[in-house]
């Protein structure tokens, strides 16, 4: 498994979801999280349906994403 500095809830395993980057200790992928934010308006109510999104995970997720758009 590989982690990214400064992104320490955010993994990449060939053996989770295909080696796609994901939210550590779920199957969550980046781009899931991405729609999932897209889809609530409500972070209880996100956080309610997925337990491994806390804010922190999702402040990584934004954050690696913004990274990869802007290299």
């Amino acid at each position: 498994m590989r982690t990214f500095i400064g992104f320490d809830r955010i993994a990449v395993d060939p053996e989770v979801l295909g080696g796609k980057p994901h939210v550590r200790g779920t199957r969550i992928s980046l781009q899931r999280t991405l729609e999932v934010l897209g889809q609530y308006t409500d972070r209880a109510a996100l956080r309610a349906d997925y337990p491994g999104l806390d804010e922190e995970a999702i402040r990584q997720a934004e954050d690696a994403h913004a990274a990869v758009l802007w290299q």
